[in-house]
């Protein structure tokens, strides 16, 4: 809806309130609408907002404060004003111009006066007020904005001829404003504080903006301010800023803030647009208890005309709620369903006095209460309508609670050990008893019929077991549900096998004992005779804990054996007879060597070791660790009897050094026998290179032997003597020096055996010698020989001999005297010319 108009000004005697100022210098056109939001339908008596939406000029019948981002104006620029101490400028009735008509409070203006202690106002004639005081308040500046007002001075200081006060006004219509700027305005009596800030009034909107940059703290005045807008009259309502009327408080750099003083013109009235008044401003709350129609209003400025819109608030009926079903009279206990009407929604259940059992959800018209207590019981119920509507107070049904005796089930104890007879009691001289176990898997023992108020029970599972009971009261009431107990039944434990165990003699039992169930503590001890004869030491006493080690040892070479008797304690649980656990104890086998064994060979033959133990069925298993240097066999460990060839490569004895772990039972000693074998080289001969190789007949063979083991023994032997050869001894030990004759007339060759020996070793094959034994040789002289010659004339003597080969060497040892010859000696036969000087024959004799 639109209206347009014009006004005509004022004179200023017609000036008296600034809600009256009505500007007419400068017609203008108003195009201001309204419209109300719509409304949905509301339930009766519920508080409901309004909201109206306005395009175009808002009315300013009142104000809403709001902060926004700190955003001033440039503090730059304008027109100085140059002020006192408690000075209002200008000092006439005329005022300064704004520059644009402004709708303040309603009433449209275009004039102000400025005050030295922040403030402005649109009406002249004001009190200089240096007293920030409380508004509203009749005696303060009126018609005025405050930003801050507090007690500045702007007569002092460095620019104080200069001003510390501007204002400008600024923009192009319709959207133009006026700028009033105090810029390092000192305080009074705190001139070295000073404070800058700004009011800014907005054509059109007419909102008024105050940016705060500094305003410090000043004792003086208890450093009161207030910050806000007052009427004309200096009466309500007033507009001021939260916790800034006539107030302690300061903004310092890091705190600047903006803020705005937001118009509203609107007014909502009941029924018609000018029907009773129910609120202002662009939103605002209602409560209707029946369906209504409201006007929004929207006057223009002075009030030359206004626009409207109008809602109708549906408005619902309430449910009334009531009990279709449930009891009112109960017993103790008794559980029961109650309802209300169907169709509804959002329910809401209430109860006091008993126990939540099933329902009661806000889609659910139905409740199932146990009523546990026996005062102050009742149940409530209130739920919405179809439409969304709720009723003011719910229903409300109290309910009797008669009192029972709830059975109590009593019994000695909270916890028993499986096996145990348990008995439980409750109240006696009631009726109909009836007791249930059998889902916890009870057996029977005595009572539990329907008279009886006892009942024994036996368990021979563990866990959380529960019993119930129930009866019936002298008053008829039977308990809803039935009482309950639970008693913890603990597992009696056993001691989980093995139930035996092997060790050797002198090791520790080291028995690590488990239960089932698990986490059992065990005691143990050995009832006579506990241990067998042969047992060292058998334990004694008794004791406890999850392990045995007992370090146990027998005396012979049979097994011994050991029976603990072990009782697992678990909660205070054990069985009635302890468990056997047997140990038994196998002996240590020992080892000792059969005489027959070997203890010296010699090189390449078998070391025969035997093993005897008295522990029967012991294996031996053997080994030689270490090689001696020269030593070589093929096997150098086994299991059993030791038969192995070994091999001596040095020239002197070796002792090879044979570990032996006897093992029986899987027991063994701790650190195996030796058993040392020697093992003699095999000594070999070699012959002294000066050792006779050839011999003439008769003549001593000498032979010497040269050995390679040290004390070698040599025995030789001429085993078979050929034909014309004869010795004395034909074996000997030894060099040999034996003369040997040769009868034949060739070469002989004789053969010598040489076996040497070195501690009992000998080589399976000896050495041979062979020496030859030359004839001697015999000489015969040809009969054709000269036996006599005369001087001057050949001696031809001609020699033979037996011996094939033979070499004859003769000479003339002695010349006869008178006898000469040419050759003395020769080789062969003689055939040499003898001179004879004598007179007489001479014989010459030849040695050959």
């Amino acid at each position: 809806m639109t209206t347009e108009f014009q006004i005509r000004k004022l004179t200023f005697h017609q000036f008296r309130f600034c809600y009256w100022i009505i500007i007419l210098l400068f017609p203008f056109i108003s195009h201001s609408q309204i419209s109300i939001l719509p409304v949905a339908p509301a339930c009766q008596g519920q508080t409901i907002q309004l909201s109206a939406i306005v395009t175009g000029v808002y009315g300013t019948e009142s104000y809403s404060f709001e902060q926004f981002p700190y955003s001033p104006e440039s503090y730059n620029g304008g027109t100085a004003v140059i002020m006192t101490d408690d000075d209002v400028f200008p000092d006439d009735n005329i005022g300064l111009e704004i520059g644009f008509p402004f709708c303040f409070l309603n009433s449209s203006v275009e004039h102000f006066w400025i005050g030295s202690n922040g403030w402005i106002s649109f009406l002249p004639v004001q009190p200089t007020a240096w007293q920030p005081s409380t508004l509203p308040n009749p005696d303060a500046p009126k018609c005025a904005i405050f930003a801050p007002w507090q007690d500045w001075n702007p007569e002092v200081g460095p620019q104080a001829a200069e001003g510390y006060i501007f204002y400008r006004s600024e923009g192009v219509a319709p959207d133009r404003k006026l700028i009033v700027i105090w810029k390092d305005c000192p305080l009074y009596n705190c001139e070295d504080s000073t404070g800058q800030f700004q009011i800014v009034i907005h054509e059109t909107s007419n909102v008024i903006d105050n940016h705060i940059t500094r305003k410090p703290y000043c004792d003086w005045n208890s450093n009161i301010a207030t910050q806000g807008i007052q009427n004309a009259l200096g009466t309500a309502p007033v507009y001021i800023a939260f916790g800034r009327n006539q107030n302690s408080w300061q903004v310092y750099p890091g705190q600047e803030e903006s803020t705005h003083f937001v118009p509203s013109g609107i007014t909502w009235h009941q029924g018609t647009p000018t029907g009773p008044v129910v609120g202002a401003g662009d939103k605002i709350f209602v409560t209707a208890t029946v369906t209504t129609t409201y006007w929004a209003v929207l006057a223009a400025c002075d009030n030359t005309g206004n626009y409207q819109d109008s809602v109708n608030v549906i408005i619902n009926p309430l449910p009334v709620p009531t009990f279709t079903s449930g009891d009112s009279v109960v017993c103790e206990n008794d559980t029961k369903t109650y309802t209300t009407e169907s169709g509804g929604n959002y329910y809401q259940w209430e109860f006091t006095g008993g126990t939540f059992v099933a329902g009661g959800d806000t889609n659910q018209n139905w409740i199932t209460i146990q009523w546990t207590g026996t005062l102050g019981n009742s149940v409530s119920i209130n739920y919405r309508s179809f439409e969304g509507c709720e009723a003011l107070n719910p229903a409300v049904l109290n309910v009797t609670v008669s009192p029972f005796d709830f059975p109590v089930i009593n019994s000695s104890a909270n916890e028993y050990c499986a096996e145990t007879e348990v008995t439980f009691s409750t109240q006696s001289g009631k009726t109909n008893y009836t007791w249930e176990y059998l889902s916890s898997g009870a057996v029977l023992i005595s009572g539990g019929t329907t008279t009886d108020n006892t009942i024994v029970l036996k368990w021979s599972g563990s866990g959380l077991k529960t019993i119930s009971v129930n009866y019936t009261d002298p008053g008829g009431c039977i308990g809803d549900p039935p009482s309950t107990k639970s008693v913890t039944i603990k597992a009696v434990p056993v001691l989980a096998g093995p139930f035996s165990k092997t060790i050797c003699s002198g090791e520790n039992t080291a028995i690590n004992l488990v239960s089932n169930p698990a986490g059992a503590d065990f005691a143990w001890n050995l009832p006579p005779p506990g241990c067998s004869p042969n047992i060292v030491l058998c334990p004694t006493g008794s004791s406890t804990g999850t392990s045995i080690n007992d370090v146990i040892s027998i005396n012979d070479y049979n097994q011994g054996l050991v029976d603990y008797h072990i009782t697992p304690l678990l909660n205070g649980c054990s069985p009635v007879n302890p468990e056997t656990f047997s140990v038994a104890v196998n002996p240590i086998p020992s080892v000792t060597f059969d005489p027959a064994s070997s203890t010296a060979i010699c090189s390449g033959t078998p070391a025969a070791i035997n093993f005897l133990s008295p522990v029967p069925g012991t294996i031996f298993n053997w080994s030689v660790p270490s090689l001696p240097p020269g030593i070589t066999m093929i096997n150098t460990s086994g299991t059993g009897n030791v038969l192995e060839t070994i091999l001596n490569s040095s020239t002197a004895p070796v002792t090879v050094v044979f570990n032996v772990t006897p093992l029986a039972n899987n027991c063994s000693p701790a650190n195996p026998s030796t058993y040392p074998v020697i093992v003699n080289p095999i000594p070999s001969v070699t012959f002294d290179p000066t050792s006779t190789t050839v011999l003439c007949s008769g003549l001593p063979a000498v032979i010497h032997f040269l050995p390679s083991v040290a004390g070698t023994i040599f025995n030789w032997s001429v085993p078979s003597l050929p034909t014309g050869i004869s010795m004395t001894n034909t074996s000997g030990t030894g060099n040999v020096n034996e003369i040997i004759v040769n009868t034949t007339n060739a070469p002989v060759t004789v053969v010598f055996d040489v076996t040497p020996v070195a501690n009992n070793c000998s080589p399976a094959n000896p050495a041979t010698y062979s020496l030859a034994v030359n004839p001697i040789p015999s000489v015969t002289f040809d009969p054709a020989s000269t036996t006599a010659v005369c001087s001057g004339t050949e001696a031809s003597i001609l020699f033979l001999s037996p011996v094939a080969g033979t070499v004859f060497n003769w000479s003339v040892p002695f010349l006869p005297p008178g006898i000469s010859m040419t050759n003395t000696s020769g080789t062969g036969n003689v055939l040499e010319t003898i001179l004879n000087s004598t007179v007489a024959p001479v014989t010459v004799g030849l040695l050959f």
